[in-house]
């Protein structure tokens, strides 16, 4: 049911290596920012995130935004939109799930007007909940969202426990949702990181790939069980960082073969750069 897979960088903010991945100690290393374009046999293209873009540099010109462009810059190269441009009409999105809310992941919505926004309540009720500071602290812009963004937002739930679509030995506890109703595409809530934070998983050419968003930074973590400090102190719930994360480990047993793809990787990206 998907016939396309193409996994895009569109910038990068720099920081200590070590933050993510104790291997790297106090080297600086850029983290890019990874999205995702899907083909749907029937249904069309489907974007997963829309990292930086133009709407972000304006964005961090104002206060308080501009505090987080201090702490953390962002070069932005290689819009989504653009990018997009040489493989479809960026008009025929259909659908752009995000994965949260954070302003590296919904950087360059508001380039794709005519698509259907797909979110967890959670991250929803984020939306409704936080503002200004409070909403900065979490790494979320209201200005990177469009005006209509709640007349868009399809919102949903995954109450489907993974067990129940994936037969495995070990019980894996997360869940998912069918998003589409045609088991070409599945949700999964990833706890701790942000509110509502989900993730995608599709077969591709025979293969399943798991687009896991920040639940790690690095597939490099799960051969060695380790997550950097910033994984499992800067924002969200530590406990359930750390409870996702093995459940993610727990995954990759059961499923050696699967394409595990973090929003962040290098690694992953350099396996998984372009499908056709």
């Amino acid at each position: 049911m998907i016939d396309e897979f193409h996994w895009l960088k569109s910038g990068y903010c720099k920081s200590i290596g070590a933050l993510t991945n104790p291997a790297d100690k106090f080297k600086m290393r850029p983290y890019f920012a990874y999205f995702g374009l899907l083909k749907h046999r029937k249904l069309g293209w489907i974007l997963f995130d829309t990292g930086y873009s133009k709407h972000y540099t304006d964005a961090v010109k104002k206060f308080p935004n501009r505090l987080l462009d201090i702490l953390v810059p962002v070069t932005v190269s290689g819009e989504a939109f653009s990018q997009i441009n040489t493989i479809c009409a960026p008009q025929e999105v259909s659908f752009v799930i995000l994965s949260h809310l954070h302003a590296d992941h919904t950087g360059g919505l508001k380039q794709f007007n005519n698509a259907q926004i797909i979110l967890h309540n959670e991250a929803y009720i984020q939306y409704k909940m936080e503002f200004g500071i409070k909403a900065l602290k979490n790494a979320f812009m209201r200005e990177l969202l469009p005006d209509n963004f709640e007349v868009r937002s399809r919102i949903i739930n995954c109450n489907i426990p993974f067990n129940q679509v994936f037969m495995c030995k070990s019980k894996i506890d997360l869940f998912l949702t069918d998003v589409f109703g045609d088991k070409s595409m599945y949700l999964l809530k990833l706890n701790g990181h942000s509110p509502g934070m989900i993730g995608v998983l599709f077969e591709y050419n025979n293969q399943y790939k798991f687009l896991c968003s920040d639940a790690l930074y690095h597939v490099e973590s799960i051969i060695n069980g380790k997550l950097g400090f910033a994984q499992k102190f800067i924002g969200g719930s530590k406990k359930n960082v750390l409870n996702t994360f093995n459940e993610i480990i727990k995954l990759n047993r059961e499923f050696p073969d699967w394409h595990i793809i973090p929003s962040h990787c290098d690694t992953a990206a350099a396996l998984n750069k372009s499908y056709k």
